[in-house]
């Protein structure tokens, strides 16, 4: 183990006791999203913001499969009018067995897992 890896530890440990102090108050859980049905209504929602390309990267997920969000990015999209408008990306698994960050706007919600068992 390096010394990075045990800082890493050490630091989860510590988050660890702290909640527990609290009444186990902070929790985590992975939740989990499934591509949008009208990706063409998406993309007219968030327009100018999201670009075309990204509804053509639907392609790589299975529309009736629910995808766990391994990580969330928040972003800040300039339009083409130099406009600003916040966002997210989620890292999320593809169905060719890699991983893609991607914008937010392509997802619904689709639960959470079972914190109180994981």
């Amino acid at each position: 183990m390096d010394d990075r890896e045990r800082e890493s530890d050490e630091y989860v440990s510590e988050q660890i006791d702290v909640t527990q102090q609290r009444g186990g108050i902070m929790q985590s859980c992975v939740f989990y999203v499934t591509v949008k049905k009208d990706l063409k209504k998406a993309f007219q929602d968030f327009f100018p913001h999201m670009s075309n390309a990204y509804i053509g990267m639907a392609k790589l997920f299975d529309p009736d499969k629910r995808y766990p969000v391994l990580a969330v990015d928040k972003v800040t999209v300039f339009t083409k009018d130099g406009d600003e408008a916040e966002s997210a990306r989620f890292l999320v698994p593809t169905e060719n067995e890699n991983f893609i960050w991607i914008q937010c706007e392509l997802f619904a919600f689709a639960g959470i897992s079972d914190c109180d068992n994981a």
